[in-house]
């Protein structure tokens, strides 16, 4: 084959109560993720640790990319049949779909994606741009490709906020859907002694494989293809992270709580402020217990402690 990969691009502009529904729609059939883009003013360069200003009276853009040929036109259809079901309860423009070329798309929004802080310490830096860190600065060295997952949105901006808050030096850590591999590398430049990365998409792979090897972290952080019900290491992990969707996290609180030793955290993120209440009941009904909301525009992330041994010492 000669070129770079196509594939389809199916986008659809929704206002800011349906794109959670959406977003959960799209990852059922798109490849590395959701991609949710907030219209932004006064442009999209965002840099050190400014948040986006959102354009609240425009609607906002959720995209998904499918692969060509027979199974990727299944996906459309299936896809363009929820959007459809979607649009009778809220109003959904009707979707628009397009062939891309991989190396396009990837490079398409490259000039917008500048060095930027997040909290106090960590640095991101895209792999084209140089910066020289100061000493105290943790850099994380990122090229997302087509897999979720840069820093700029809310909801994972949230969790490396929360991660630099909870993670300690010798963790064992856990990042279940694991995207573009930001958050794993976070975590590891933040001291985790162990990080496992897991995704169910090949794409998402991919892209986190390429990020921990130009992090030189090959030998902290583990990239492997599942999520959290198939890990053997039941209990085994100081921090769980989990920057998904509220429909997700309800769904798998039972697994997510169980790879969690005995007062050990979970972030839970990619949840619209709309939802925390039944994520929160997810999370207690498993018995975790809420210690902190993180919240950016109409995003939050849950931090929740398990139950530490009466023995065990306090984290």
């Amino acid at each position: 084959m000669t070129g770079s990969t196509r594939w389809i691009e199916v986008a659809a502009q929704v206002d800011g109560e349906a794109v959670e529904a959406v977003a959960e729609a799209f990852s059922r059939f798109a490849h590395g993720g959701v991609v949710i883009e907030y219209p932004t003013d006064p442009g999209p360069e965002i840099a050190w640790n400014e948040a986006p200003v959102i354009a609240r009276d425009r609607p906002i853009t959720v995209r998904g990319y499918l692969p060509r040929g027979r199974e990727g036109r299944r996906r459309q259809r299936q896809l363009e049949e929820a959007i459809w079901h979607l649009s009778r309860i809220w109003p959904i423009g009707p979707p628009t779909v397009r062939e891309v070329d991989e190396a396009d798309w990837a490079n398409a929004w490259k000039d917008h994606f500048q060095v930027h802080r997040v909290g106090e310490r960590l640095l991101i830096r895209p792999s084209w741009r140089d910066f020289e860190p100061g000493p105290d600065d943790l850099v994380i060295v990122l090229d997302p490709g087509m897999a979720f997952g840069t820093g700029l949105h809310a909801s994972t901006r949230l969790c490396l906020l929360a991660l630099e808050r909870v993670v300690r030096p010798g963790d064992r850590v856990l990042d279940v859907g694991t995207g573009s591999g930001i958050l794993a590398v976070a975590a590891a430049r933040l001291g985790a002694s162990l990080v496992r990365a897991v995704d169910l998409d090949g794409v998402a792979l991919e892209a986190a494989h390429a990020n921990v090897a130009a992090n030189d972290l090959r030998e902290v952080v583990q990239v492997r293809h599942g999520d959290a019900a198939d890990l053997p290491e039941q209990g085994g992990f100081d921090v769980v992270v989990a920057n998904i969707i509220a429909g997700v996290i309800v769904d798998s609180a039972h697994s997510l709580a169980g790879q969690l030793r005995p007062g050990g955290r979970l972030i839970a993120s990619g949840i619209l402020d709309v939802r925390r209440d039944e994520v929160a009941k997810a999370l207690a009904a498993h018995g975790l217990v809420l210690e902190d909301t993180l919240a950016e525009s109409d995003w939050c992330a849950l931090v929740a402690s398990s139950v530490p041994d009466d023995a065990g010492p306090s984290r």
